[in-house]
């Protein structure tokens, strides 16, 4: 609701339950998406290992093609993408199924792997959730210039991550105490962070 501020034209959402990827993404603001799409999913949110959310502000792609609206996924991929990539180039050979930059983004990890197509990145700035579809137990964070901050909370073995500090104090506010262990950390700059369900391997 709060990063509806970072983007309004489409909004979406990616969770994993029972070894199943589920996407729901619409070409609506999250203030509506979460009034009229998400009552549908929040139990099976609530149950999930992995969940993650995007707001879109376009930059290349209209949002009325819903595969320029986020996540994005490929035949191996599901990405959750801030910043922009209009400088890179297209693969010759990828069958793109929209316009939107990210794709680009996502054919160059089809074709390099994880940790060699993120840096391909060029002259634009990104930050990244990725879930490979053929591991449904983790998550890849990286980011270059755009920001990521994590916070962890050892007492329910969760993990949250934002664009921004101030969603995750505002958003957690109601779910933990004032004081707690609670911390969040930036997450470095080109440092690919791979966290597996029950434990964390860079």
């Amino acid at each position: 609701y709060m990063a509806e501020t970072r983007g309004r034209e489409a909004t979406g959402i990616c969770y994993i339950r029972n070894n199943t990827y589920i996407i729901e993404k619409q070409p609506i603001a999250s203030s509506v998406f979460i009034k009229n799409v998400l009552p549908k999913h929040i139990e099976d949110i609530e149950e999930a290992k992995i969940a993650i959310g995007h707001t879109r502000y376009p930059t290349q792609g209209s949002p009325k093609d819903n595969n320029n609206n986020h996540p994005v996924d490929s035949e191996n991929w599901i990405l959750i993408h801030n910043g922009n990539v209009t400088a890179m180039p297209r693969l010759d050979h990828y069958k793109y199924k929209g316009e939107v930059d990210s794709e680009i983004l996502v054919s160059s990890i089809e074709q390099y792997g994880v940790k060699e197509g993120l840096p391909y990145v060029e002259r634009g700035s990104a930050a990244v959730a990725l879930i490979d579809k053929r591991d449904l137990n983790s998550i890849y964070l990286w980011r270059e210039a755009s920001p990521i901050v994590i916070a962890y909370d050892s007492q329910s073995n969760t993990l949250f991550f934002a664009s921004d500090q101030g969603f995750l104090e505002r958003g957690l506010a109601n779910r933990f105490l004032l004081f707690t262990s609670f911390q969040i950390r930036e997450l470095p700059a080109n440092l690919l962070i791979k966290i597996t369900i029950n434990r964390s391997v860079c």
